[in-house]
């Protein structure tokens, strides 16, 4: 008994012989150029998604090589030549530097309007508001009391964390310039926070530890936890207790 299942794809060639010596087939149909490019393309964003999907260097190489197989093919079939490619890397590379230094962003305040080199850094950003939401009032549940960037930062990740709903009551100070940090060894923001409940913070901590945050704990202090955050936008220790 065999089975059939749809498969719609492109693969690699040699995949015919492979399914002919365990008595399978592939339904194979010519596709027209406008119909090869769509796919390659489709083929190009499957294997970048199994390149993420990786868990160790062998299944690392192994999509990195299928992702390049895939990319060379779309090349050939759009005639693009590997010359402009490094032309084309070249000149982002004089002009924007590159991925490798591991720069990221958390998050990035730009003024309304705004361009870079005739880009419009704010009407890019604005334009895509599933990929880069704007940290708003609205967003935060409406509580207005973030005023500096470290608050709108805080205030945002927590938000993103906890559904959407803030556990942040106030902000009692923040101290622009403050004793050496815990973790820092340096001057960094001190930043007091009054929250409704502390076991939202609980539950979050992993999520706050991918995101930077370094947990310290009570730290002699009852009731309070305690997180060190550094970010290109601010660093800070930030003191959090309960209502």
């Amino acid at each position: 008994m065999k089975k059939c299942f749809y498969f719609e794809k492109i693969v690699r060639d040699g995949l015919i012989e492979r399914l002919r010596r365990v008595g399978g087939t592939g339904c194979v149909r010519e596709l027209s150029h406008d119909e090869t490019i769509r796919e390659l393309k489709k083929k190009v964003l499957e294997e970048a998604q199994e390149v993420a999907g990786t868990s160790s260097m062998e299944e690392l190489v192994g999509e990195v090589a299928d992702l390049q197989e895939g990319l060379e093919a779309l090349m050939k079939h759009m005639e693009v030549k590997q010359s402009d490619i490094d032309k084309c890397k070249a000149k982002k590379f004089a002009e924007r530097g590159c991925f490798g230094t591991v720069v990221y962003f958390n998050s990035v305040t730009v003024p309304v309007g705004s361009s870079i080199d005739g880009f419009s850094v704010d009407g890019y950003l604005s334009g895509q508001p599933d990929v880069y939401p704007e940290i708003t009032e609205e967003l935060l549940g409406g509580i207005g009391k973030c005023d500096t960037p470290a608050e709108k930062v805080f205030e945002w990740h927590i938000a993103r964390l906890c559904g959407g709903c803030s556990p942040v009551a106030r902000f009692i100070e923040e101290v622009k310039i403050a004793p050496p940090s815990l973790v820092h060894n340096s001057s960094v923001t001190q930043l007091k926070v009054v929250v409704n409940d502390l076991i939202l913070f609980d539950r979050a901590l992993p999520d706050m530890i991918k995101m930077g945050y370094r947990p310290i704990g009570e730290n002699g202090v009852p009731n309070r936890r305690l997180f060190c955050f550094v970010d290109d936008e601010f660093s800070a220790d930030i003191h959090c207790f309960v209502e």
